[in-house]
């Protein structure tokens, strides 16, 4: 069947449900290291996506954002096929150009047998599926719904299940169910311009434990429903394409899903997300997908109880309008893709979560931070920018880097690494370990003078201090 094709960097979540034998269902919600998978009972799945790189290796992640563009070229499979997951599945020659790779699979990472679905959603202005949107489908070991139009947050869509046959064991990661997508070569520029800036699809999966049910189909639906247009995962999904401060509070505040496809975002006043969760979307460098707390210069503003992640970064304040007097509470940055590099003594840095101006940053956690740029140097969950003023209580952060001239001070925090590139000037650079903070590594980054711009505390304990290649014990650094 033609489908159409999309692509975007997709929003993708995982959503998964525990019955127990009986047919009577307990939905207990577990914690997770990851917001795009919620974890109900003892079923743990997680859903990959991958594309292609410019030498046929397969990458982790869909970070490329393109307008719809239809297929130029002779139509054929590759004899060779991909190999992905142990079993090889097909896919078109490089001969017909702007075909695009996005290719969907799941990991069962439980310890019990799940039965798996993923539903698939791509933008389809106008429903003309049939005509002008194509998609690659895996057909081993997977069966397909037939397409059906979709409403999601305003915009128009084509929707299918892919259900795996039969059972993913544990350990065990699945062949793919979408591998490619492309529109039409006739596709007329009209039709082109309905998509707007880029193409987007959405994909959720969703899993259940198979112990208790005869086949994978009966299990889905039991648990979740039959997917149709008034039962699908997107009912409660938001998606921001721009600067809409007020819609995506709204949508917080009505505990919806969202996902930001926008290079900014910012929040002028007091924020409270009530436990929401945002997954941003950005590509980097020249399109961030910026989530920014900056209120009027000189106003006083609190952030709290928010979870973040995708590619992207947090800031409060404003790198160019400056900072003022913040208080951050419970903020969670998971797994963050930072999407914003800069030059600094230590080389290129890249932080998830950055600040101007003076804050407070109570109970937070920030842990998994990486670089979307791959010359990036350092990279952190939270970044200290020069001459700013910052105090960390409690929380548990991944890694931190403190530019010049930033003051810190940290008190019943755990960290895993710190950079510090404090430099002594008459604007001297400090960091405070105060008492009941624990640091993995401190890495001193020259110059400066540490014994006057480092104290630990006492009741603070440094596993490892680096300095100028060197790598000191707590007591020997206070000795020297």
């Amino acid at each position: 069947m033609k489908i159409k094709e999309l692509l975007l960097c997709s929003a993708c979540f995982v959503v998964m449900a525990f019955t127990a034998i009986g047919g009577s269902f307990a939905y207990f919600q577990d914690s997770d290291d990851s917001v795009n998978v919620l974890t109900v009972g003892n079923v743990y799945i997680e859903q990959e996506e991958y594309e292609r790189d410019a030498t046929g290796s397969l990458k982790s992640g869909i970070t490329h954002a393109k307008f719809a563009i239809p297929v130029v070229g002779p139509m054929a499979w590759d004899e060779t096929g991909l190999e992905i997951n142990g079993a090889s599945c097909r896919v078109l020659t490089d001969e017909l150009k702007n075909v695009v790779d996005h290719i969907v699979t799941v990991e069962n990472t439980g310890k019990c047998d799940a039965f798996v679905r993923s539903v698939i959603a791509v933008e389809a202005p106008g429903y003309d599926a049939e005509k002008w949107i194509h998609v690659n489908l895996n057909p081993d070991g997977v069966a397909y719904t037939e397409w059906f139009p979709l409403q999601i947050d305003g915009k128009e869509y084509i929707c299918c299940t892919a259900t795996y046959t039969e059972e993913i064991a544990s350990g065990v990661k699945a062949q793919p169910s979408m591998v490619q997508i492309f529109l039409d070569w006739a596709a007329d520029n009209d039709y082109c311009a309905k998509f707007g800036g880029s193409w987007e699809i959405l994909v959720k999966s969703q899993a259940v434990q198979a112990d208790g049910f005869p086949d994978a189909v009966t299990a889905l639906n039991t648990v979740f429903g039959e997917v149709s247009q008034s039962n699908n995962p997107w009912e409660d999904l938001v998606i921001i394409t721009g600067n809409e401060p007020e819609r995506l509070i709204e949508a917080l505040n009505s505990g919806k899903e969202i996902v930001f496809v926008t290079d900014i975002v910012e929040i002028p006043n007091i924020f409270d997300g009530k436990g929401g969760k945002v997954t941003m979307k950005g590509v980097g460098q020249g399109s961030y997908a910026y989530l920014g707390f900056v209120p009027p210069i000189g106003e006083a503003t609190t952030v709290e109880n928010l979870t973040v992640s995708g590619y992207g970064f947090v800031e409060v304040g404003h790198y160019k309008k400056g900072g003022g007097d913040y208080t951050v509470n419970r903020l969670v940055l998971d797994k963050v893709i930072g999407t914003l590099t800069i030059n600094d003594h230590a080389g290129k840095v890249t932080s998830g979560f950055t600040q101007y101006g003076n804050a407070v940053l109570n109970d937070c956690i920030m842990t998994g931070t990486t670089a979307f740029a791959e010359n990036s140097d350092i990279t952190t969950d939270i970044g200290c920018v020069n001459k700013t003023n910052t105090v960390v209580n409690r929380g548990k952060y991944g890694s931190m880097y403190l530019q010049a001239q930033a003051h810190v001070k940290l008190y019943d925090t755990e960290i895993g690494e710190i950079y510090s590139a404090a430099i002594t000037t008459s604007n001297l650079g400090m960091l405070t370990i105060g008492a009941g903070t624990h640091v993995g590594t401190l890495h001193l980054i020259p110059p400066g003078k540490y014994p006057y711009a480092l104290t630990i505390e006492e009741g603070a304990t440094v596993d490892a201090i680096v300095y100028k290649g060197v790598t000191y014990t707590q007591e020997e650094w206070l000795e020297r």
